[in-house]
Order: C-alpha cells, then structure tokens, then sequence
C-alpha cells in the first residue's frame, strides 16, 4: 500500500467521530502514518497508533524566542522526517493545514485538506486567515457539502481543486428503528457541543411552549458539553422546565446509539453565530437518521443537502420560533412512517460511509497517479 502521512492535532475529541470514520476508510487503502500534537480517547478510537510529535526541548521551553511557537526547529525536523517517507499529505481543518504547508514542501509533498466547518466559516471573516488561505498551497480541498464549497471557493486559489465528499456513518452499526408516531411522553433528543451555533436555546424555548400547550409530559435530553452549559441549564430554570430537561454531558458512542434507541425526535436547531460560526453537515443528524428517528433541523450550511424538507425530516428557519413550534406541533399529524423510512434510504444511499470513503479514496489516487 502506498504510504501517506495524516496530521491530526489531537487524536481524538469525542466530538470528532466523523473524522475517525474517515481514517478507517484511508487506512483501508493507503498505509497511513498519522502523527499528532497529543493522545485523547485512545482507547474509545482503536485500530491506529499516532506517532506523537515531541515536545519542546527545555532549551525551547526557555528560550523568548519559541515561547508561543507551536512549531519549533526541532519540531519541524520531527515532522519533516516524517513526511520525507510518505507521498503526500492529508490534513483535516484548513487552518491546520495551514500550518503544515511549509514543512510538507521541503518534503516535496502534495497537501491535501478537509475542511469542516468553523474553518470555512468564522475564519473566512478574520483578515490573517483570508490571507493565508489566498496564499495557500492546498493541492486538493475537501468540503462536506456543495454549500461550504461555494462559500470557500473565492478564498482559495484557483489552482486548488474543491471536491465535496459528504460525511457518511455505517448503516449496520446505526439500528434501525421504524418510527410511526410521536407518542405521547415524547423523548426529544440533542447530541452535540453545547456551543451558540446548535441554537440549543432556542430550541429550549421552543420546547417550553411544547410542553406547556401540546405535551406537559414531553422531555428533552441534551448530551454533550460546551461553554454554554451553566447558561443552558439556568434558562430552563426560568422557563420552569428543569424538571423535564436532562443534561448528560459527554457521553461516548455506545451511549449515543443507546438513546438513539430510545428517542422520538432528534433536534439540532443550528444558526450562524454573532463569529460567523457555522456547521458543515452536523455527523450526529446522520446517525439519528440512519435510526429512522424524525429530526427537526433548520435551513442552515449543508443541511438541506442531507434534510429535505418533508421528505425525510423536518427543516425550519433559523430563529424562527413560531415557525419550529408549528412543525412540533404538527409531528402527531404527519406520516412519521414515511419519513422515517427515507430518512434510513438517505443514509444508505448518500451518507454511506464505505461509499464516501471509497469517493474520497478514489481522489487521494488521482493526486498520486
């Protein structure tokens, strides 16, 4: 197999799944040697030894000069010795591969990159980014969906293909479960970072009215952790839903199918935030999806590409609260059945993980041919 080197700043944040999914694809293909800045959740990721960058000498650590330099000369070395052994490079975040231009070209490698999300949004609006991204060398760059390529293109060379690759989970390893109403009792369900652009808020608020006016014995389970935790769990307090609402915190993935299992609607009222912030195509819809659970989302970045609207879920507005308590609403009048069933056939067929990793495979060849 032909040798390929993967940077991945930290392998792995539980929240980074998607990219875990990725590489078990490229491994399956290509003799990856993944290096990184830092171990996490080793053991939750199996089947891939990262070859760890070294930390700063002590020399480095004392001198002015590296204090706030990820990348010093010893480091560069490291790294550089690294990729003298592989035929290119493959870097998920463009602002990581950034960072990693310079070393790939004194390796005389191609770089290949995978944006994702805040990289191809929140940063597009930062000068220092907008012009290093102009300046760029990225031999290939990777979007999750037609929409993040539109909204990057001007900011790259011309020079620099733009493939999209959809993110993508196994079916088999996502139970399907046919849903045919929602009971009532219902168990709404988020699973992500509790950050600004999962407009959590907003669909606690949403949630409140639900409860008061359709279903007062309705809850709401919210796994994940984030900044907006302790302000998240204070506003259910003032709408009076503590008592329904449920905050987990990080949770790992066999928890997360457990209560895929168990719920009846996903919800992931994304929005862009007051950054510029912005999701790519959230992974988490995808595995609910697969589960045939209805999800409940809004028209927002790639979404739409994996949501239609009516068809295998639900999509309103951002922030329009009036419009996502209609759709509540209306989810005891729906054929949930139908929606169901399409939701697993999208998955399936579009957001197949062996299939997209077969299709973004078949372009890292294309580059080495």
């Amino acid at each position: 197999m032909i040798p390929i080197g993967v940077y991945q700043y930290s392998f792995l944040p539980l929240s980074e799944t998607f990219i875990y999914r990725q590489l078990c694809g490229i491994a399956e293909r290509f003799d990856l040697r993944l290096y990184s800045m830092s171990l996490e959740n080793i053991n939750l990721f199996p089947g891939f030894s990262p070859i760890v960058v070294p930390k700063k000498s002590v020399y480095e650590i004392l001198s002015r000069n590296y204090k706030g330099t990820t990348f010093t000369p010893s480091r560069k070395r490291f790294i550089v010795n690294i990729l003298k052994n592989v035929k290119l490079l493959y870097v998920n975040f463009g602002h990581m591969a950034l960072s990693m231009q310079e070393m790939a070209a004194e390796a005389s490698i191609p770089v290949l990159c995978f944006f994702h999300g805040v990289d191809a949004s929140a940063f597009l609006k930062d000068k220092n980014y907008v012009g290093e991204y102009a300046k760029s060398t990225f031999h290939t760059a990777f979007t999750n969906s037609e929409n993040m390529k539109l909204r990057l293109r001007p900011y790259l060379p011309k020079s620099t293909e733009i493939k999209v690759v959809h993110y993508g989970v196994d079916p088999k390893h996502f139970p399907f479960k046919l849903h045919t109403r929602v009971r009532k009792g219902a168990i709404f369900l988020q699973i992500s970072r509790l950050d600004y652009k999962k407009g959590i808020d907003i669909s606690l608020e949403v949630f409140s009215r639900y409860h008061r006016e359709i279903d007062p014995s309705a809850k709401y389970i919210i796994a994940g952790d984030g900044p907006r935790r302790k302000e998240l769990q204070e506003l259910t307090i003032g709408l009076n839903i503590e008592d329904c609402v449920r905050f987990l915190g990080k949770i790992d993935h066999r928890r997360v199918i457990k209560l895929l299992q168990e719920a009846d609607v996903m919800l992931q009222h994304s929005v862009v935030a007051p950054d510029g912030d912005m999701e790519g195509v959230p992974n988490v819809l995808i595995e609910a999806m697969a589960c045939g659970i209805p999800v409940v989302s809004t028209y927002h970045s790639g979404i739409p590409e994996l949501v239609k609207a009516g068809v295998n879920g639900l999509l309103v507005k951002e922030r329009d609260t009036e419009e996502y308590f209609n759709v509540l609403a209306s989810l005891s009048s729906i054929n949930i059945e139908t929606v169901s069933v399409n939701a697993r056939k999208t998955v399936e067929e579009d957001f197949n993980s062996e299939i997209n990793n077969r299709k973004l495979c078949n372009y890292i060849e294309e580059v080495l041919d």
